[in-house]
């Protein structure tokens, strides 16, 4: 039977059975819906449409109001239980926000590692005690903080290092790289060769940390072009190292970086620098017993170094020769306001070729004051007491000196080998020789400068 024939049948079998009862209107209804000419309603629209009924045994009664605000807190709840799941699944947090990081499994997760990839830049993480044995990269701007003693919060690493980190060493282990971040790191304890830290750009701030023996002291081993040190600062970074520990590790600053160095302790240790756009602040600082330089300053670097004390090494401060090619890069550092004691080589040396100002520093007991090498350097109102040599100016080089008081030397408190430096309103009192100039020297030499008689030889030579 066609569709049509159907449609007639129904049509004729409707009008011999209804007569004229209904009204017209709903008739075409009927007999399109029995000829599934009109579609049925959805499921759940038919729910709201039927009156107040028992649909059946496994389907609620009520009003199609009640059947439709039933279904929507019915699935609000779905909703929320869902979301709620996967928040406290990926994002368990304490109840002011913070990431807790405790191995012994009541914090946010068990590793430094995780809470890292958790964490939304500007969240903190909370580190409790422990020993964590991870390598950490930090691309985002989190704060990573130890839990209470920062002696107790120790990370120490055995993996390697993640690759491509330059002149880092990547056979060596790290504990923390930062990449182009200016995350903080505060309150805890790096330890041991593996626990290096690299930071490549940003402005991170590290600090109140104690950075025992990471990575390889550079001047126990200077036959190497590339010695990982335990803090490399790269690429421009102007990270902020301040109020920390060292022990037996170096700081290396590089790559147009111009970090700040601020109030730390160093214990056999040091801080070198080199390359133009190298323009860090050394501020505050003590640094004893290094076992070559405590601050060396080479390649065009540009330091500000002031108010620092320095104690015990070899050269307290180096201002590196011709060999970092300085005279063709400009290195003009400002030593300004140290205190500089017990060299056993010089305080300050200025290699050849290199400029400095040198300022208002203060150098006690050391082999030689301030040792100058074919240097243009500015040596302003310091203070020179004991020691063998106060100032010495060897190979030609055009050097100021000017206000400075030298006492107390067993040897020559200003000994001119060569080179024309100017004099001027300097105190040369109490030492064995106050001023001694070599024949070949052409000093400039003015009635300001006050120059005693010479200690007698107490060998009555």
């Amino acid at each position: 039977m066609s569709e049509q024939q159907s449609f007639d049948r129904e049509v004729a079998s409707w009008i011999a059975l209804e007569g004229e009862i209904n009204a017209p209107g709903r008739a075409l209804d009927d007999i399109l819906n029995a000829t599934s000419r009109k579609r049925p309603l959805p499921r759940w629209l038919a729910l709201i449409k039927e009156p107040p009924m028992r649909i059946s045994s496994n389907v609620a009664v009520g009003s199609p109001t009640q059947r439709v605000a039933a279904i929507i807190v019915a699935t609000t709840l779905v909703a929320l239980m869902v979301a709620g799941a996967g928040i406290a699944g990926s994002r368990l947090v304490a109840a002011d926000g913070t990431i807790v990081v405790d191995q012994s499994g009541n914090g946010t997760t068990t590793t430094i590692t995780e809470a890292v990839e958790m964490a939304m830049d500007g969240e903190t993480i909370l580190v409790r005690p422990g020993t964590y044995d991870e390598s950490i990269v930090l691309a985002k701007d989190v704060t990573i903080r130890g839990d209470g003693d920062r002696d107790a919060v120790v990370v120490e690493p055995s993996v390697e290092t993640p690759p491509n980190v330059g002149c880092s060493a990547p056979d060596l282990p790290t504990a923390f790289v930062f990449e182009r971040s200016d995350a903080t790191l505060e309150n805890l304890t790096l330890r041991g060769e593996s626990a290096r830290i690299i930071i490549l750009g940003g402005a991170p701030l590290l600090r109140d940390l104690v950075l025992d023996g990471i990575g390889r002291v550079y001047l126990l081993d200077p036959g190497s072009s590339c010695v990982p040190t335990g803090l490399d600062i790269n690429e421009g970074s102007t990270a902020t190292i301040r109020d920390s520990l060292m022990s037996d590790m170096d700081i290396d600053i590089e790559s147009g970086s111009s970090p700040s160095i601020i109030s730390n302790e160093f214990t056999t240790g040091a801080i070198w620098m080199q390359g133009t756009g190298v323009d860090p602040i050394i501020r505050g600082n003590v640094i004893e017993g290094s076992v070559k330089w405590g601050i060396s300053i080479g390649g065009g670097a540009r330091p500000t170094v002031e108010s620092n004390t320095i104690t015990g090494a070899a050269t307290a401060i180096e201002i590196e020769d011709t060999g970092w090619a300085i005279s063709d890069t400009g290195t003009d550092p400002v030593l300004r306001g140290n205190t500089i004691s017990g060299s056993t080589r010089a305080g300050v040396s200025v290699g050849r070729g290199a400029t400095a100002t040198i300022e208002e520093n203060e150098l006690i007991d050391n082999s030689t004051g301030i040792s100058l090498t074919a240097s243009d350097a500015a040596i302003e109102d310091n203070a020179i007491t004991g020691g063998q040599a106060g100032i010495t100016i060897v190979a030609d080089g055009s050097p100021t000196l000017t206000g400075n008081t030298v006492e107390g030397v067993t040897a020559r408190g200003i000994a001119i080998a060569d080179g024309s430096p100017t004099l001027t309103g300097n105190v040369l009192c109490g030492n064995g020789t106050n001023l001694w100039v070599a024949d070949d020297a052409e000093p400039t030499i003015d009635d300001s400068n006050e120059v005693c008689e010479d200690m007698p030889d107490p060998a009555g030579g």
